[in-house]
């Protein structure tokens, strides 16, 4: 009978964190020495859509292990595996060929980066109007009459009616920016 290896520890390494934009680039795994495992393939970004990272992406890293003594080791569903660094955690693992090799996916924060500006914006009536940003939860909407900001709200909408602000006549305009409720960006 053989020994379960009871866990795993994998510290991952990808630099810095994957920004919208930057390419995918490589990525490392690594392992204590001391370990009854090696890394059979080395890691990388798996399941990408593009050769660069896109605002909002899970990045997925998969490595794949080898017990180095497999006539008395191996890996069971009860191995435990922990990651570290890059705020990384185990999406999956899985193992493979009786016991020798485990497969692990790592998953890391979701992309960040600017979010977009409004391509457009309008007056629709007494409404003020603006084209939709990817991954924009909400809209921060400031309306001015001449250069004084007169008011400035929080939607959801991509339309918003300042007609209650406007009690005196003026040149009124509006700004709008995207607020991300994932990663704080404006």
């Amino acid at each position: 009978s053989k020994d379960t290896i009871p866990s795993v520890k994998l510290e991952v390494d990808c630099g810095e964190e994957p920004e919208a934009g930057d390419s995918v680039g490589s990525v490392e795994v690594k392992i204590p020495a001391s370990a009854k495992y090696e890394i059979s393939e080395e890691a990388e970004y798996y399941d990408t859509n593009d050769d660069e990272w896109e605002r909002g992406e899970v990045p997925v890293i998969r490595v794949e292990l080898r017990v180095k003594d497999f006539e008395k080791d191996r890996f069971t569903s009860s191995t435990k595996v922990t990651v570290s660094r890059f705020h990384s955690s185990v999406k999956s693992k899985k193992v493979l060929d009786n016991g020798e090799t485990l497969r692990v996916d790592i998953k890391l924060r979701a992309v960040g980066g600017e979010l977009e500006e409004v391509d457009d914006y309008w007056w629709d009536g007494r409404y003020a109007a603006w084209s939709d940003i990817d991954d924009a939860d909400k809209y921060e909407v400031k309306l001015y009459r001449g250069s004084n900001n007169v008011a400035t709200v929080t939607t959801t909408s991509n339309r918003y009616n300042f007609y209650p602000y406007m009690t005196r006549s003026g040149n009124y305009t509006f700004k709008v920016r995207g607020l991300s409720n994932s990663d704080g960006e404006k």
